[in-house]
C-alpha cells in the first residue's frame, strides 16, 4: 500500500514538474531585456522589435556605456544573440 501511494506522489510531482515552465524559459518584455542591459552599465537610447527569419521576434538596442556606441539583438528570454561596438 506505501509503494502504491509513493508511485502515485511521484507521477504526480513528475507531470507537474513538466508543465510549468521554468522562469529563464519565460518570454520577456523588450522593457525587461532593456533593463537587463541597464544592469549591466548601459545607457538605452533606441529600442525596436524585428522579425527575425531564425527566430520570431528579436529586439534590437542601441545604447552607450563610457562613451562608446553598442548595437545589441537579443531573443525573447534577453539572451544576446549580437553585440557589436561602434567604433
Amino acid at each position: 500500500m506505501f509503494h502504491l501511494a509513493a508511485a502515485t506522489f511521484l507521477i504526480a510531482a513528475g507531470v507537474g514538474g513538466l508543465t510549468a515552465l521554468p522562469v529563464s524559459a519565460r518570454i520577456k518584455t523588450i522593457s525587461q531585456c532593456a533593463a537587463e542591459l541597464t544592469e549591466r552599465g548601459f545607457t538605452v537610447n533606441d529600442q525596436d522589435v524585428t522579425k527575425d527569419k531564425l527566430f520570431e521576434e528579436v529586439y534590437g538596442f542601441s545604447a552607450a556605456k563610457n562613451n562608446e556606441k553598442w548595437e545589441f539583438k537579443m531573443d525573447e528570454k534577453c539572451k544576446i544573440l549580437y553585440e557589436h561596438r561602434n567604433e
